[in-house]
Formats: C-alpha cells, sequence, structure tokens
C-alpha cells in the first residue's frame, strides 16, 4: 500500500517546515516482500517482519522536521499514576525530554516536602540511560515529599522540572483503574521550571499508527513507548546540520529499519503579510453622522498593514516580529505603534466556556503576544531582547523581587560559563515597561480546601505567579516555595478572580511551620487608564566557584505606587552545604502592598506592607551554614545553622 504526501506537502508550505512520509502498508500479492514502503512516492524495500502480521498491521511511519517549532519539553512522573505509596512499594520515576543530544546526565532529586534545597535534600537517584529511575520508598522515608527531575549537559548546567508531590501512607490504596493504561504518564509535556542549557537546531518529530502488538519501537537509539492502540509519537531537537534518523519497529529483535538522512538548514524564514487599502468619495453627510470624524473629506483613505515574521540565523539565532497598525486613516495608519489595544478584554475570555464545540483539535498559539501594536523578539538560548508582553523575572535576592506580568522593553543575558550551582556564570536582566495594569499579591493561609478567592477580577491572563509558601510558625520565615503550574497544579478565573487548586491545601503539614498559598497577579482597573513606568534590573556575577556577588533595583511609579528600591548581596560557599550569605537592601517611597485572608479571600484584610510616601527604610541579613560532613572529612552528620534579619 502506497501513500501520497500532497497534503503533506500543503502543510509544509504553511507550516515552513520539511516533512519527510514513509508508510508501511501489506504487500501486493505479486510482490515478494510482506511490506511495500513509501517514501516521498519513492518504493523502498526491506522488511522481516512475519507476512500473517504485516498484512494485519498496516503500519504507518511519519518523520517531520522543523526548524522553526523548537520548543524543548523536560517532565518526569511516576508510576503507578498515584502521590501515595506504602513502605517498600516500587516505584518508577519515568523521565521524558526532547533535547537528549544536549544532555549527559540526568538524576530524579527528592526533597522533603517545601525545602527544595540542599537542607531538604532527601534522595538522589541516576537516571539510567535518560529513561527513568526505580526506587523503594523507605519506612523512614518523610511522610510528604516533593520529586524533580534535573539534567545536567557536558558544561554542568542544568535544567529542571517544577516539583510533583510524594507521599509515604500506612493506609492501603486503590489504584485507579485506567491508571495501568497510561503507557509514558507526562511524556510530551512540558513542566520545566529552571532552563539553563543553550538549545538550537531543528526539532524532529516521528509519528507512528498500527505498530503490531508485542513489537517495540527505537527512535535514535531510545526506545520509544507505543499506546495500546499501537499509536506513537516522538519528538528530539538536534543541532543544524545532516543526521540520520534511524526508525525500528522490532520484535525479538527482528523487524523493520528505516534510515532517513535530513538536513536541519542553519537559516530558515516564514513569513506572511497583509495589506489593505480602500478609497471612496463621500457624497453627503450621513456616513459622516454616523462616524463623526473619520469621513469629513470628500475623498478618504483608510488602509491596514500586517505582517508576522520568524526566522532561524546561523542556527542559533531566532528572530520573532509581528505588527498590526488596524484599520485607520492612511495619514494615521503609522501613529501609536507603541500604543495598547482597548479590546484586550475579549483575550480575557476562555473560548472553552462559551463555545463548547469546535468540530476539530486544533489548538491557538500566539507566538508574538503584545497588548500594542508592534512585538520583536531576538533570542539565542536563555539570553534575548524584545519589545513586547513579558513576565518579569528580577529574582535572585531575598528582599528585593518583582514577578510583574508588564508591556515594554526587555532584556536578558545568561553567560555560556557554567557557575558551581549548573546556573549560568553571568546573568544580566532588564525591563523598562508601561505597564497598563496594577499588580496585587494576595496572601491566603492553607484552609484544607482548593477554592481561593483574589481580591480584584478582571485578571490579565497569564500574569500570575501562584506558589505555595512555608513558612515557620514563630517567625514567619519562608522556610521553602513551590511555584505551581497552570493547568496541572491549579486553575485561574481570570473574569472571577478564583483560584481552584488541583489539590486542596492544608494549613499545617509539619509541626512549626505553616502552608501559605501566595498569588501575584496583574488587573485591569474597571474605570480608569493606568499611568507610570516600572523599571528594573539585576546584576550577578561568580568569582571563581565559591562567591557570587549581585546587585538589584527597581523603580516602581504606578497607581498609588511611587518607590525606588536597590541593594547588594553575596554569598560566599565552600559546598553547597557549607555558606554564609549577606544581604543589605534600602526602600524610598509606598509600594503596593498585599493582602492577607485566613478563609480563602471570603475576608480579605489589607496589610499596612505598602510603606510611606516621603520615607525611607532599610533591611539587611546574614545567614549561614556549616556542614559537620565538610568540616570533619566525612566523620561526622548534620548541619549547624544561623541566621539573622532587620527590616
Amino acid at each position: 500500500m502506497k501513500t501520497r504526501t500532497t497534503y503533506m506537502r500543503a502543510l509544509q508550505l504553511l507550516a515552513g517546515a520539511g516533512l519527510l512520509s514513509l508508510a508501511v502498508g501489506a504487500a501486493h500479492a505479486n510482490g515478494g516482500l510482506p511490506f511495500e514502503i513509501s517514501v516521498d512516492g519513492e518504493v523502498v524495500t526491506g522488511s522481516t517482519l512475519p507476512a500473517s502480521e504485516a498484512s494485519k498491521a498496516g503500519v504507518t511511519i511519519d518523520v517531520k522536521f522543523d526548524g522553526l517549532g523548537v520548543s524543548p519539553m523536560l517532565n518526569v512522573s511516576a508510576a503507578p499514576m498515584r502521590v501515595s505509596f506504602r513502605a517498600g512499594d516500587e516505584i518508577t520515576f519515568l523521565a521524558s525530554l526532547n533535547y537528549a543530544s544536549w544532555i549527559d546526565r540526568a538524576e530524579v532529586r527528592i526533597y522533603e516536602r517545601g525545602h527544595h534545597n540542599v537542607d531538604g535534600l532527601y534522595q538522589v537517584l541516576p537516571v539510567n540511560g535518560l529513561g527513568g529511575a526505580k526506587w523503594l520508598l523507605p519506612a523512614d522515608s518523610p511522610a510528604e515529599m516533593d520529586y524533580v527531575l534535573r539534567v545536567y549537559d557536558a558544561e554542568g548546567r542544568y535544567d529542571e522540572t517544577l516539583p510533583l508531590p510524594l507521599a509515604r501512607t500506612d493506609r492501603d490504596l486503590v489504584t485507579h483503574a485506567n491508571a495501568d493504561k497510561a503507557v509514558a504518564p507526562g511524556y510530551a509535556e512540558d513542566r520545566t521550571a529552571v532552563r539553563n542549557i543553550d538549545i538550537h537546531g531543528g526539532a524532529v518529530t516521528v509519528y507512528g499508527k498500527n505498530i503490531p502488538p508485542g513489537h517495540d519501537v527505537t527512535i535514535l537509539g531510545e526506545p520509544v513507548p507505543v499506546d495500546a492502540d499501537g499509536s506513537f509519537v516522538a519528538q528530539r531537537i538536534m543541532p543544524s546540520g545532516n543526521h540520520r534518523i534511524e526508525v525500528q519497529v522490532t520484535k525479538d529483535g527482528e523487524g523493520l529499519t528505516f534510515n532517513r538522512e535530513i538536513e536541519i538548514p542553519e537559516n530558515e524564514w516564514f513569513a506572511v503579510g497583509l495589506a489593505d487599502f480602500t478609497a471612496g468619495y463621500n457624497f453627503g453627510d450621513k456616513v459622516e453622522a454616523l462616524r463623526p470624524g473619520e469621513f469629513n473629506d470628500d475623498v478618504y483613505t483608510r488602509g491596514r498593514l500586517a505582517f508576522y515574521l520568524k526566522g532561524k540565523i546561523k542556527g542559533r539565532y531566532i528572530l520573532t516580529a509581528a505588527a498590526d497598525t488596524g484599520e485607520q486613516r492612511l495619514k494615521e495608519i503609522f501613529k501609536g505603534l507603541d500604543g495598547k489595544d482597548p479590546r484586550q478584554f475579549l483575550k480575557r475570555l476562555d473560548p472553552d466556556d462559551y463555545y463548547p464545540v469546535y468540530g476539530d483539535d486544533s489548538t491557538l498559539v500566539e507566538d508574538a503576544p503584545t497588548r500594542g501594536k508592534f512585538y520583536v523578539r531576538l533570542e539565542k538560548g536563555p539570553s534575548h531582547v524584545m519589545w513586547g508582553n513579558f513576565k518579569a523575572d528580577i529574582t535572585g535576592a531575598q528582599f528585593i523581587r518583582t514577578e510583574r506580568a508588564l508591556y515594554g522593553a526587555k532584556a536578558a543575558y545568561r553567560s555560556v560559563a557554567a557557575a558551581p550551582d549548573g546556573g549560568a556564570k553571568t546573568k544580566l536582566d532588564a525591563h523598562a515597561a508601561m505597564p497598563g495594569t496594577v499588580p496585587n499579591r494576595d496572601v491566603f493561609r492553607g484552609t484544607g480546601g482548593s477554592a481561593y478567592f483574589v481580591k480584584h477580577q478582571d485578571v490579565t491572563p497569564g500574569s500570575e505567579t501562584v506558589s505555595i509558601e512555608v513558612r515557620n510558625a514563630v517567625t514567619s520565615w519562608v522556610v521553602g516555595r513551590t511555584t505551581l503550574k497552570f493547568g496541572t497544579d491549579y486553575d485561574f478565573d481570570y473574569v472571577q478572580g478564583v483560584v481552584i487548586l488541583r489539590q486542596p491545601l492544608n494549613s499545617s503539614d509539619t509541626a512549626g511551620t505553616e502552608n501559605y498559598l501566595v498569588t501575584a497577579y496583574e488587573y485591569t482597573p474597571a474605570a480608569r487608564d493606568v499611568d507610570g513606568y516600572s523599571v528594573a534590573g539585576r546584576a550577578q556575577q561568580w568569582l571563581g566557584d565559591h562567591v557570587r556577588i549581585g546587585a538589584t533595583a527597581i523603580r516602581e511609579k504606578t497607581e498609588g505606587a511611587n518607590q525606588t528600591l536597590y541593594g547588594a548581596d553575596i554569598h560566599v560557599q565552600k559546598s553547597e552545604g557549607t555558606y554564609v550569605e549577606a544581604e543589605v537592601a534600602r526602600s524610598e517611597g509606598p509600594d503596593f502592598g498585599s493582602t492577607y485572608s485566613a478563609d480563602g479571600g471570603l475576608t480579605i484584610d489589607s496589610n499596612a506592607s505598602a510603606g510611606v510616601a516621603n520615607k525611607s527604610a532599610n533591611a539587611y541579613r546574614v545567614q549561614g551554614q556549616v556542614s559537620l560532613n565538610d568540616v570533619t572529612n566525612g566523620g561526622a552528620e548534620g548541619k549547624i545553622k544561623a541566621r539573622y534579619e532587620h527590616y
């Protein structure tokens, strides 16, 4: 059976992607082989599958590569698919990623719940062959744990997933009936929390259908999970250049092997544009009465220009740009390119709530998000410069940080050289923005429930940062923080302002600590425009392998906030477990403050943390830790910690 690839070539023109199609089916009656393989219309021979299985299989395999659709994916999941296990149970951690060409080693790290640092690290499990790791749950393990997947490149830089919960229980558990049907839970889903590895090239995707039962699929030497219906899909990101894609479908070491030579180009471009022009003559004043000011000339002209561009330069740089002037008079068509679209509220409506039937399984990706008329982004791995919508990520210091969703200019630089902690040795972040929205920070004490009502409605989609903080019950110091992921850990009704957690949040999990849900987000005031600006920057540098210095500054002038913050910090370490660090910070003027609720948002109290106009304040802290294992050369275990803060 031969397959035609005409429709695939149409997709190739539309998506700017190279596509190879391999179809495998039953041979014709006069054919000598049980399989006939057609690659781009050319018959390729070679098969060792038994004829009886071949005739039933009708195997189809498609290989597609896209130089512009590079989206790194990293995830880990526990099997069986559940959170709680009994002591002695064997847990399999399944690791999945699509950029194995860059990975030198991988490990699953298990922490005490909420303590995602060296102090809370309980176990490190090496991942064998980038496939998985097995672990017998000890009887003396913490009752509540989290686990993450961390992968390293040859330079020591690492990427890491968001944490997932794991619990030890003494109760008999019933596994859900569908839990065993999931061949590879979490496969092809991205849950990356930390990304430091510079990934570039093109994405090669292999699809397959009708794989006979009992057969294994291997792509580029890596096993690929096959669903119960005989289907599979796998993607690998590969550097630019010539590559051989090998696909094997085997049973007991025998079967089909496909080798296909492909070239991932260093330069690739996709562009689409629109130009619309209208000219007319006004014979009277009736039209003018309907739309004053638009048709007051005898001869009027209107038009619209729009384009979208995406390209890869020298195999490493990705340029994305888009603009849309909107339809208006020609003499004003290039005015206000940095202005904002007043119809943003329509984008905050979830179409799934109002249009339940689509008739297909298409998805919408906004590749050039902007509240204005123009967007541009040039990126190289973790480094980039851009204009448009972005998520501010000025972090690294404890006293000064901002996690706002803004509109304006942003730049980030990450050096190639790796730091001792697996990040970049040099980090620079800066932004200058015209927000157009107001930030708010709501703090909720855990109630044991899942629903939490934020103070404001009409929340900007994607602007939120939702995290769970574990705080010391006496000092209120944050001893652990877990950032949650939308769609996996929580849902957000942006119009009504409701956060729904997938797992209930208790008020406390361990003695001496308290759990808080912290939600930072942007919202649009109902009856007024928001003026002002936000400027921030941070520089961080490692000096050798033991000293790290950093400096942060923020200037905020939006709504009632008129504040300047700046500070510096230093970290000196002998190892990850033995260190001392210090930070000083100064603030001038009021900030936005925060709110607090002890009942999930039914009643909300404003927090006086916003500060006072024309007043300044100082804060400083010193903390350190000594690992007895370091100072005794392995002769003793344990840690000695000390901490002092003033603010």
